[in-house]
């Protein structure tokens, strides 16, 4: 089986951490799937992730300098220049450290790069002037990297081709010339096709088991658990909104405040085998959340929520903002254990306190809505 991830499943588990990416990797490495990377995916994965790490720097970068600029101590602007200089050399080594992480990746996944050819370059070229698929009109630049991925699936040759995408019109556009493709990695690892190819060990059902009665119990070392590692997946995460009044209506949350009434759905867990499971979930969060703004869309706001909005300029343009929003998060949180018994009898007498210590936890398909409140 021959999958092909589109640069838009990278970016959705840009740390390839989660459990449904883990599991992949897995597979892939068991040499049950095997991954091809259309060279014009690698070449835009790898050159939006060095942008992003950069940005986030020259964010940092601007912050401190405008503290370093209103700071009157010697000692405090000192402080102040030693980290200017830190994130200069962060912005420096980027490169190098995206190198590693994807080579890294490559060699996990026994991955191959399709270098891409002069004739499915001249056939993407001849599909941007006709307007054929995945081309939405004739001469439309911002489609011309989703023809090369086109070219490159359409022309992989061999096993059962799956490709994997959240951009719709280039999904639906393979689709049409026979593909099978899933929107999500999560709904792929899913799949029957997955379930078949999965090797479950007799301990996948008694752990099964034990995480609904424990996550159906709501017990307290669970939720304290799923509570601290949402907090570190949510920090620095983007999301978009029409109550944010960003140009995009997109905001990134710059700490979280209080996680609560989180809810699981223990009907629809699921084992992926080798310790691994997934199951729905949802709660609720106030946090902080960051975005830039239009200064004249600024002064448009209502009186009641400005005082509620922190405000620094960014440019002649946009002042960056920050704001503490009510929110709503759901989503899939991944579970994966080393624990090894034999029976059912052994589960019992785990002790939750002994579990939490052996278990890893992820998420996956978050969706980020605001409540409209914001006092």
């Amino acid at each position: 089986m021959i999958v092909v991830l589109d640069t838009t499943v990278y970016h959705e588990d840009p740390f390839f951490k989660s459990t449904d990416m883990v599991k992949f990797r897995q597979l892939c490495n068991e040499g049950k799937i095997r991954l091809i990377i259309p060279q014009i995916v690698y070449s835009e994965y790898k050159s939006q992730e060095e942008e992003k790490f950069i940005n986030l720097a020259k964010q940092f970068l601007a912050k401190v300098t405008t503290r370093s600029r209103r700071s009157t101590y010697a000692s405090e602007k000192l402080l102040f220049n030693e980290l200017q200089d830190d994130a200069t050399k962060i912005i420096e080594k980027s490169e190098k450290s995206i190198d590693e992480k994807i080579n890294s990746f490559l060699s996990e996944t026994k991955a191959e790069v399709k270098k891409i050819t002069l004739d499915e370059f001249n056939e993407a070229f001849s599909r941007y002037f006709s307007g054929d698929k995945p081309f939405l009109e004739i001469k439309s630049r911002k489609d011309i990297p989703d023809s090369l991925t086109f070219v490159q699936v359409k022309n992989i040759k061999g096993d059962e081709v799956i490709f994997i995408s959240a951009d719709n019109n280039l999904r639906e556009s393979i689709k049409n010339i026979g593909i099978t493709t899933y929107s999500k990695l999560s709904d792929f690892i899913r799949s029957d096709i997955i379930k078949e190819i999965i090797d479950y060990k007799s301990t996948d059902e008694f752990l099964c088991k034990y995480f609904i009665t424990h996550f159906s119990d709501k017990n307290y070392k669970i939720i304290e658990l799923i509570t601290k590692a949402l907090e570190e997946d949510l920090y620095n995460k983007q999301f978009n909104d029409r109550e944010i009044p960003d140009d995009n209506y997109e905001g990134t949350i710059s700490s979280i405040n209080d996680i609560k009434d989180i809810k699981f759905t223990c009907d629809d867990i699921i084992s992926l085998g080798n310790g691994m499971f997934s199951i729905s979930f949802s709660c609720k969060l106030n946090a902080n959340i960051e975005y830039f703004i239009f200064k004249a869309d600024y002064y448009c706001l209502d009186e009641s929520r400005i005082k509620y909005i922190s405000i620094d300029d960014w440019n002649k343009h946009y002042y960056h903002a920050e704001e503490e929003l009510n929110l709503s998060c759901t989503g899939t949180i991944g579970l994966q254990s080393d624990i090894q018994m034999s029976d059912i009898a052994e589960f019992a007498k785990l002790k939750i306190e002994d579990f939490v210590e052996e278990i890893n936890l992820s998420f996956s398909d978050l969706e980020i809505e605001v409540i409209s409140n914001f006092t």
